[in-house]
């Protein structure tokens, strides 16, 4: 199976599948790109992850069947240390499989140390 990483960045204003218009880029890293994103039929603000890599769902088949299995069972993960999933899917312009999810508010690991010092266990 030849899948290949792609260089395909959103923009503000870009819409996905008709129902997440990007804000802005919020973090990227080998695998995939992070974007705030608005979810169009109800106004809200969510976390729009786009992969880095994209293929046709009819083509691997396989491949497509465990990213959309692994989405399912994230989903149902209800713990208040667990990022909530909202939806999945392939971006349709580009073939990418994109995981939409809540969006959560403050800062990274780093600042916080850098601020309050080493947390305890």
């Amino acid at each position: 199976m030849d899948l290949q990483a792609t260089e395909f960045t959103l923009k503000p204003g870009d819409v996905v599948n008709g129902r997440f218009e990007v804000v802005r880029p919020l973090g990227a890293g080998g695998f995939a790109t992070v974007y705030v994103a608005r979810q169009l039929n109800i106004g809200r603000e969510v976390a729009l992850k786009l992969l880095g890599v994209h293929f046709d769902p009819r083509q691997h088949s396989e491949m497509w069947g465990r990213f959309e299995r692994e989405a399912r069972v994230a989903a149902q993960i209800d713990h208040p240390s667990a990022v909530t999933i909202h939806d999945y899917g392939i971006y349709d312009a580009t073939g990418q499989p994109f995981i939409v999810m809540e969006l959560l508010r403050g800062h990274d690991l780093e600042r916080e140390i850098d601020e309050n010092g080493p947390m305890a266990l």
